[in-house]
């Protein structure tokens, strides 16, 4: 398990790398996601989240996962949980992103790297670097 300095690096690199996508995820009506989720209408789900993945990442690097939810309570927010993976021959990383009024946040689940260094600061730069690497940039 990674120390907690580097897990909460990863995700604020993952954070900022995945920014301009989840922005545009969160132009969507909430209720449109609660209603694919509730009604495990998982195709149409994965379809809004490729579009846009596809509109800011190379096609395939960031794709939604087998699974989101709903988080409700009662002295809290609604969020949207979406179940999301980076996907690169070098790279893999499974994470979640949550949607709410407050705007959007990550979880890091899961990393893995092809080439691990033994140096976890370099596996983070390489995270850094091929987010950046798989971005369009937009003029």
């Amino acid at each position: 398990m990674l120390p907690t300095d580097q897990k909460l690096a990863r995700e604020a690199i993952l954070s900022e790398g995945i920014a301009s996508f989840a922005e545009e995820l969160l132009l969507a009506e909430p209720v449109h996601f609660a209603a694919f989720i509730a009604l495990d209408l998982h195709a149409s789900l994965a379809e809004i989240v490729n579009e846009a993945a596809n509109f800011h990442f190379t096609p395939g690097f960031l794709t939604l996962g087998n699974s989101s939810s709903i988080v409700l309570g009662w002295n809290k927010l609604p969020e949207i949980c979406l179940d999301l993976c980076l996907n690169r021959e070098e790279l893999q990383a499974y994470f979640r992103l949550f949607l709410s009024a407050d705007g959007a946040r990550v979880q890091l689940d899961y990393i893995a790297f092809a080439k691990s260094d033994g140096d976890p600061d370099v596996n983070t730069r390489f995270l850094a670097e091929t987010l950046q690497a798989q971005q369009f940039m937009l003029t």
